[in-house]
């Protein structure tokens, strides 16, 4: 088996001038990552509007692109030197900047592979598939996988299926029934294979925090709960899945509506063992509905009383 040079990526985020903009490391990324180095893969997680949090662009009256510079990220990519290039758009503010990302990728080398992943891009293919049912004026377009510089998109849950498409990729196999992939093969087609559900949330691997700049958040300190107590926050998921309907969230398909959580013994080996070595001051937990099943959620407080953080 080849060992591939991936390189994961968050955008520059566009943000609200004057506004109250957060940033915190992508769990998606650093799991997929530590799913790739179990693999024997070489892995780079970079994080450029962390980088570059100080640099913030006009666009317009309102809003402000913040992160690093063409010519920053062009470096960074140049000295890790990569096979392929997974771009993480887990919001929508992020997407210009990621098709920017990738037109610098293809101008270092077209020969390197770009794939896109992420919430929205899982979104965009609900939109796709309503469109195709009830379809307008215009050619149903899944519009990211237009751009010549995005060879592909992951959807769905990408913690396994990104080192089956990277594994294929790197040793030249057909990678056509890879699930979660999505792939342009002409002008308003695609191939689309379901994404895979992970029933058993504990063969999640512990998420790479190794990997990303830790104390570059910490110092930012712009966690995504409105009320920290802490700058040294420890951002987790126990469980994923959401049992309601809303059309304006993208939890149904990116997470399913079946509830499945992480065993205690699981999130609490996490929780004790990064908490140790990050000095962590709060715990923050990034589920979508936590709240849901109150039997495991109090099994859970039972050992976070223990435990003694916020």
């Amino acid at each position: 088996m080849n060992k591939a040079r991936v390189l994961l990526i968050t955008p520059n985020l566009k943000g609200i001038k004057d506004g109250l903009n957060r940033i915190q490391p992508s769990l998606g990324l650093m799991t997929i990552a530590q799913s790739l180095l179990n693999n024997n893969h070489i892995v780079k997680i970079h994080d450029t509007a962390l980088e570059g949090w100080h640099n913030k662009q006009d666009i317009d009256n309102n809003k402000i692109m913040i992160g690093q510079s063409d010519e920053e990220i062009e470096k960074v990519i140049r000295e890790f030197n990569p096979d392929i290039v997974g771009i993480s758009i887990l919001f929508s503010n992020l997407n210009q900047s990621a098709h920017t990302i990738a037109k610098i990728i293809k101008k270092i080398n077209k020969k390197i592979w770009v794939f896109i992943g992420g919430n929205h891009i899982s979104n965009s293919l609900i939109d796709y598939q309503h469109n195709i049912v009830h379809p307008g004026d215009d050619i149903p377009l899944i519009k990211d996988l237009e751009d010549k510089n995005i060879d592909l998109a992951m959807v769905g849950e990408g913690d396994f299926t990104v080192v089956e498409l990277v594994n294929k990729i790197i040793n030249n196999q057909d990678i056509s029934k890879v699930p979660g992939l999505l792939k342009q093969t002409s002008k308003g087609k695609y191939i689309y294979n379901p994404s895979d559900r992970l029933i058993n949330l504990d063969n999640l691997p512990i998420p790479a925090r190794h990997l990303v700049n830790m104390e570059g958040y910490f110092d930012i300190g712009a966690f995504h709960s409105a009320k920290s107590r802490s700058n040294r926050v420890l951002n987790i998921m126990c469980s994923r899945g959401c049992p309601e309907k809303c059309t304006f969230c993208t939890t149904p398909e990116m997470w399913g509506q079946k509830m499945r959580w992480r065993s205690t013994e699981h999130i609490m080996n996490e929780i004790s063992n990064d908490c140790k070595d990050y000095k962590i001051g709060e715990i923050q937990f990034d589920d979508d509905t936590i709240t849901v099943d109150k039997k495991k959620l109090f099994a859970l407080c039972d050992q976070l009383e223990k435990f003694g953080l916020p």
